[in-house]
């Protein structure tokens, strides 16, 4: 397999990432790489709790599986939140995402190298603002949805941020995890809806980790589109090469803005981190 190459990269991108035009928005995808679940990990996580807590479950866990893989992942997830219930989910929560911390790797100390104004994350872990910690000696400034007005004022200073999109580990009460909370949430939180069309409509969004079935992502950009109706900057993503067509490439540069960078999956992923040195070396 040859190395990711800098002709691959748009020179539209550097050229953002130059002008402070850019941010990023980090997906599931990259915790993945240090060991936490994706979407499909996380639900098969999931179900294996409740076949483990809930006696005579054998039928629900298998159908469970089946629904997983057929891809239906936010009524499932629904489902099992409710089949736990709130104190055994919220415990699976703080288990996975903090007592079981993992150190951020190379991949996410080089995006909080990158010359971004945001990052927008849905994922629960710590691994940006442990990065960030370790590169710059100092805490990051990091906001959940339910912090708009803090994220205004930085918006307004010029102040680099963390927007934990769907909430934090340590608070799972509050995570958004299915389409009713982000319904719920996006309904509720009106100055929330406000500062994502802010992002969205200003800064061109580089999306890392994410995968073009990814619901957390949809459920986002679905709401996006509707805010501003195709307009505003381009926006791109990079995506496993194996995982897309030239037809699903066209539909989401027609539906969303957002034009796809590809790469090879082989050897674990590692053109993620070739493309991310690129990135940060030309910048």
């Amino acid at each position: 397999m040859s190395d990711f190459a800098l002709a691959q990269i748009p020179e539209e991108l550097l050229n953002l990432f130059r002008s402070k035009r850019a941010s990023l928005f980090i997906g599931a995808g990259l915790s993945k790489s240090v060991g936490l679940p994706d979407w499909l990990g996380l639900l098969n996580e999931l179900i294996a709790r409740v076949e483990k807590i809930i006696p005579n479950s054998g039928e629900y866990v298998k159908e469970c599986r089946a629904i997983a893989e057929a891809g239906n992942f936010l009524p499932l997830a629904e489902a099992l939140r409710d089949q736990l219930g709130k104190d055994e989910f919220n415990k699976y929560i703080r288990e996975r995402f903090v007592d079981q911390r993992p150190e951020p790797n190379d991949i996410f100390k080089i995006v909080v190298e990158l010359p971004y104004n945001y990052i927008i994350t849905t994922n629960y872990d710590y691994l940006i603002e442990d990065a960030y910690a370790f590169i710059n000696r100092k805490s990051a400034k990091k906001y959940t949805y339910s912090q708009p007005q803090a994220m205004a004022d930085n918006i307004w200073n010029g102040y680099k941020f963390i927007l934990k999109a769907h909430g934090d580990a340590d608070e799972p009460d509050k995570i958004i995890l299915t389409d009713k909370d982000y319904r719920n949430i996006i309904n509720a939180e009106i100055g929330y809806k406000s500062i994502l069309q802010v992002l969205f409509t200003t800064n061109s969004i580089l999306f890392l980790g994410s995968s073009l079935t990814d619901p957390e992502l949809n459920l986002l950009l679905g709401f996006l589109k509707h805010a501003y109706h195709d307009g505003g900057p381009k926006h791109y993503a990079l995506v496993d090469e194996t995982k897309v067509s030239p037809i699903i490439a066209e539909r989401w540069r027609k539906d969303y803005g957002i034009h796809l960078i590809t790469y090879n999956p082989e050897e674990n992923h590692k053109q993620v981190l070739e493309f991310l040195k690129l990135l940060k070396a030309n910048v």
